[in-house]
């Protein structure tokens, strides 16, 4: 185990000059490792301290000769030897994982469907827990209950920390938040639109079927009056259906600007040392031509470590240029009418559709879709009424 620190040298000869070259070994008691040849050439590795004295004897007695570049530990440190960047950052890397075990490096979450990891990370980030962190400085009620009154959408935490690795639980909410205390509210009108049907869960009801409503008319009131109890506030609440009508207007153009990607594609590499990024080059963002990129971060492993604080972070950018594009009258036609299906799935989510009307014509630069939509649907919008 020991030789194979030392740094080695192969030799390779003819094996014509085989019966030679054993020969001048055993007269200049050279020393060597051991012999190999095969049907065309003869090997002797060596240790790399006897490489000069082999090509003396070799040169004297012209002898060709090949020597391979050395190989062994040893001599992969002489080769890094007068690199000292590559050396200090193999100490600072070798240096952070011994002191870091009391670091947080990696945060893992998991009990949320509908907020995003980056959204809780960020909280996090805001109440005290970043990677990084210094583990036994973390107080773990104080960051639970900052943690809480930050976020709106969290019902409860917990953070426990696993070695390097922070493992964050959440429970979000996931009903509409209850109505708070002395919150008070009216129902008022979406759209224009006429009373269909009124259900009413909660309020004092101002209008009746078959009445003819404007945006923001007030529909239920939550101010209640008696003369037994006078005046008191209520939350109202109620489902109000009314025919409303909508419009959607389309125009598309000829002729228009388009992306065109040109094929070329630039990669620049960044690292992220738990929150800090490294950028070694911003020439393609800041070339000024039209690109867009795409972003991937992996993790590093070192010396069979996992989950290191340390990520490469490549960004391809793939350049594009606006061209400018006609298309025929059948073309902007399919154009408009696929964006038509576009804005109606958009306006009837949630409604149900009696009748549509749909006009359509062109002028010299565009193609014009003008739509009607006749639409059954509940009007009731809440607002909080302020009570001094």
């Amino acid at each position: 185990m020991i030789n194979g620190l030392y740094s080695k040298t192969r030799i390779c000869i003819s094996i014509k000059e085989k019966s030679r070259v054993l020969d001048l070994i055993i007269t200049n008691n050279l020393t060597y490792i051991k012999l190999l040849f095969d049907n065309e050439k003869f090997f002797i590795e060596i240790y790399t301290k006897y490489l000069k004295q082999y090509k003396e004897i070799l040169k004297t007695n012209t002898i060709d000769a090949h020597f391979s570049e050395p190989y062994g530990l040893l001599a992969k440190i002489y080769k890094i030897k007068n690199r000292c960047g590559l050396i200090i950052g193999i100490v600072f890397i070798l240096l952070t994982i011994y002191i870091s075990s009391n670091i947080v490096w990696k945060i893992n979450i998991d009990g949320n469907s509908k907020i995003k990891n980056e959204v809780i990370v960020k909280e996090l980030e805001s109440a005290g827990l970043t990677l990084g962190s210094f583990i036994p400085g973390i107080n773990y009620d104080e960051l639970h209950n900052r943690f809480l009154l930050n976020s709106k959408n969290i019902a409860w935490i917990s953070v426990n920390i696993e070695g390097n690795t922070a493992n964050v639980h959440v429970r979000e909410i996931l009903n509409e938040e209850p109505i708070k205390e002395n919150t008070y509210t009216n129902v008022i009108s979406k759209y224009d639109g006429q009373i269909v049907s009124i259900s009413i869960k909660n309020g004092k009801k101002v209008i009746n079927v078959g009445d003819v409503v404007k945006k923001g008319d007030l529909l239920i009131s939550g101010v209640l009056e008696s003369q037994s109890m006078g005046i008191r506030y209520v939350h109202a609440e109620g489902e109000i259906k009314a025919y409303v009508n909508k419009q959607i207007f389309i125009k598309i153009p000829y002729e228009t600007l388009k992306k065109s990607y040109t094929g070329k594609v630039y990669t620049e590499n960044s690292y992220k040392i738990f929150s800090n990024i490294i950028n070694f080059s911003l020439k393609y963002r800041n070339s000024g031509v039209l690109y867009d990129k795409i972003i991937k971060e992996e993790d590093i492993n070192l010396f069979g470590v996992n989950n290191l604080p340390f990520k490469r972070i490549t960004t391809k950018f793939y350049e594009y240029e606006m061209q400018r594009v006609k298309y025929t009258k059948d073309e902007v036609v399919d154009l408009a009418f696929l964006e038509l299906r576009k804005q109606m799935d958009i306006q009837l989510c949630g409604t149900e559709l009696i009748s549509k009307k749909i006009n359509s014509y062109f002028d010299e630069n565009y193609f014009y879709i003008d739509c009607s939509l006749y639409c059954l649907e509940d009007i009731a919008q809440g607002i909080e009424i302020i009570v001094e």
